[in-house]
């Protein structure tokens, strides 16, 4: 997330006003200049989602590659007036992008600096971007690029300046090094639980990158360590997803840069004939399959059949063509009451709204709020007095139309949701689009 260097605030992807510069420029690189005296570079060549990564520049003529001990301080000192407050520095996926309007962020240097400082306190030494969390970005490489904006030059005449060319011109001054992100289309993300109509059922969300079939393995278990040495059950679900066309208005149905991209495959299963009131461990995965079918979204969200096969211990499910999630725990829910003298234990659920997440422009109320829940989630699971589902009453991420920040939300919520069943209700906010959605016709 990029933040306003005045006030320190996210930035919300429709709001960046250097998108639209970039996009309506023209892209080149200066072979004279690129790898000469500018550098760019990443402290990893390889990545997972989450993790945490450095972007450093230098306007140094030495090399990157310098192993010296002091390199990092040395750095420092060297950022001259050759680079630029106005300079920027985009993150591109695949790295070999061609197309230099496919950028997947973008900042000024003095913007990355600003969010460093935030980000990474006092270990800031101007010539570095700290990214706390790698975003969730379902390509094999990336590649950072150090970029300049040259406005169109002129020359004079006897009587005015003629403009020689009608677009700005951004040059690359340099590219980093190519990170490889490990297991980007097969790492499942944005896990999370939901309540069935059945109390022995339990329904699991996830998405991956690609398609294959879905499958969790689960099994009574009082903790994550109880797992391995459980009855292991597996059971096999659907996957289905969407494209822009399923979007009915602008900016949802867009393409470019802080609009739609690809949610890749949502994966659903349900767990059945589970014991009431007990607690289960389960993880996540997809077996891929050249030949899996994904549905598409209405087909599947109106089909009236959503019966899900489970099954026993099924050993070609292995390490070796899974990536699995790492192992949770979820209590099943409560038996029905059958009559008004029946008597059952407490039964506790948080309920809240209008949350969002940094990466949609909102600041630390959106973490914090995060924060409570996981307290209330954490701290009493698995005991008796556990919270048993979550409702949140609507405004989920406040994506407007920005994608990516889905993944971002789902993310965030995922230490809870993949523990406690979410259930949620549509908020004007989940109308992904400035106007229409007339006539029945929702995003």
């Amino acid at each position: 997330s990029i933040r306003n260097i005045d006030d320190g605030t996210f930035i919300h992807p429709h709001t960046n006003p250097l998108y639209e510069s970039m996009l309506n420029s023209y892209h080149d690189d200066d072979d004279e200049i690129m790898n000469t005296h500018y550098h760019i570079w990443v402290d990893q060549d390889y990545i997972q989602f989450h993790k945490n990564i450095t972007v450093h520049w230098s306007s140094s003529n030495r090399s990157s590659n310098d192993d010296d001990e002091d390199k990092h301080h040395r750095i420092a000192k060297e950022v001259n007036n050759l680079i630029r407050d106005d300079d920027m520095i985009a993150l591109y996926c695949p790295a070999n992008e061609t197309n230099p309007t496919n950028f997947w962020e973008a900042a000024t240097v003095k913007q990355a600096r600003s969010s460093n400082s935030t980000m990474n306190g006092d270990n800031n030494d101007g010539a570095s971007w700290y990214i706390p969390s790698f975003p969730i970005i379902r390509e094999e490489t990336c590649s950072f690029r150090l970029l300049r904006g040259h406005p169109p030059t002129t020359s004079s005449s006897s009587n005015h300046d003629v403009e020689q060319t009608n677009s700005n011109v951004m040059k690359v001054l340099a590219r980093s090094n190519t990170i490889q992100v490990v297991n980007s289309l097969s790492t499942p993300t944005g896990i999370h639980l939901a309540l069935s109509e059945y109390t022995d059922e339990m329904r699991v969300h996830f998405a991956t990158g690609q398609k294959g079939i879905p499958i969790v393995q689960f099994g009574e278990a009082t903790t994550t360590e109880d797992f391995v040495s459980s009855g292991i059950r597996t059971a096999q679900g659907r996957s289905h997803s969407y494209t822009a066309s399923d979007l009915c208005m602008a900016p949802a149905n867009e393409s470019g840069v802080g609009k739609f991209v690809s949610p890749g495959s949502l994966h659903v299963v349900t767990l059945n004939n589970l014991v009431e009131d007990t607690m289960y461990a389960y993880r996540v995965g997809v077996v891929h399959d050249v030949n899996a079918t994904t549905d598409s979204f209405f087909d599947f969200i109106h089909r009236t059949n959503h019966t899900y096969d489970g099954g026993s211990n099924n050993d070609r499910f292995n390490d070796d063509n899974v990536v699995w999630s790492e192992i949770y725990t979820f209590r099943s829910a409560l038996p029905p009451a059958t009559a008004p003298s029946d008597q059952h234990s407490p039964y506790s659920f948080i309920v809240y709204g209008d949350q969002g997440c940094p990466s949609n422009g909102w600041g630390d109320g959106s973490t914090r709020t995060q924060r409570w829940v996981q307290r209330e989630v954490l701290n009493n699971h698995p005991s008796s007095t556990i919270v048993q589902a979550i409702h949140h009453v609507g405004d989920l991420s406040y994506a407007m139309g920005a994608a990516h920040v889905w993944d971002a939300w789902l993310a965030m919520i995922q230490p809870v949701t993949a523990r406690v069943p979410l259930m949620v209700s549509v908020g004007n906010h989940e109308y992904d689009h400035t106007n229409g959605g007339g006539g029945g016709v929702d995003p």
